[in-house]
């Protein structure tokens, strides 16, 4: 009973928020009627074996249109010697239009370039993936150096998509250090004055919000938060590890990314 009402609750904050934006967005009929398409970025934490895999290809194919990217994390990175079939999962997804990125933690800007720059490297040349997942980014001003550095570095190794997970806000001067950054790693939506603010001055593309713990997919705020964020990833998850598994509307939430 306690779960019910606490989930009602929700909605209604949530529906609230939507309702802010309908009255002041000029833009909300537009973004409703023109088709706009956003990806996911999933954090794909599970041994390649797993059917999860499986089902990430299914869906892509139903839904050729959507950017899906995967993150691969072998062992909180690239671990010490290339896995097989981690190798063969990731080539099944690139097979499939699926972009695969991997793990790096940069410890809030505190790890070594040398150190960061060897897990890139193993990734290149163990998994032949896309590119490289930046976690425990700084959001910190003074570090957009060290992302910027790490993201070119990855770059000229021929890797074309680098994204940075601070899981918070940043200041602007972090927008261009990474492809693309992810805003909001937390239970729930966030709302969408936050996703609107500052942000909508920059290309949606730049960011990327990832909510756990969410029991349903609400889907009109994937609607409105389309406009203002290029990636979603939404799952029923829970700490301490919410993404050892798919959510069971995972299908859906690709559906209304499409």
């Amino acid at each position: 009973m306690q779960k019910r009402v606490i989930l009602v609750i929700i909605m209604f904050v949530v529906g609230t928020v939507m309702a802010i934006v309908i009255v002041r967005s000029p833009d909300n009929s537009k973004a409703q009627s023109s088709g706009l398409i956003s990806g996911t970025i999933i954090p794909l934490y599970i041994y390649p074996t797993n059917p999860s895999w499986t089902t990430v290809t299914t869906v892509k194919d139903a839904h050729p249109k959507v950017p899906i990217v995967v993150i691969a994390n072998p062992n909180s990175g690239p671990g010490s010697f290339p896995d097989g079939n981690f190798v063969n999962g990731i080539n099944r997804l690139r097979a499939h239009g699926i972009v695969v990125i991997g793990y790096v933690a940069t410890g809030y800007g505190t790890r070594s370039l040398t150190f960061v720059e060897n897990q890139i490297n193993k990734y290149r040349s163990w998994y032949n993936v896309n590119g490289i997942l930046f976690d425990e980014m700084s959001n910190v001003a003074g570090h957009e150096t060290y992302y910027r550095t790490l993201s070119n570095y990855a770059k000229s190794l021929g890797l074309s998509y680098t994204v940075g997970n601070p899981g918070t806000d940043v200041p602007a001067t972090y927008v261009g250090t990474v492809d693309t950054i992810l805003i909001y790693e937390n239970r729930g939506y966030p709302s969408l004055s936050y996703l609107d603010g500052w942000h909508s001055q920059y290309s949606r593309t730049n960011w990327g919000v990832t909510s756990y713990g969410d029991p349903s997919l609400y889907q009109p705020w994937i609607a409105y938060a389309k406009q203002y964020v290029g990636y979603i990833y939404i799952t029923n998850d829970v700490l301490p590890n919410p993404y050892d598994s798919l959510p069971d509307y995972f299908s859906t939430l690709v559906s209304d990314l499409d």
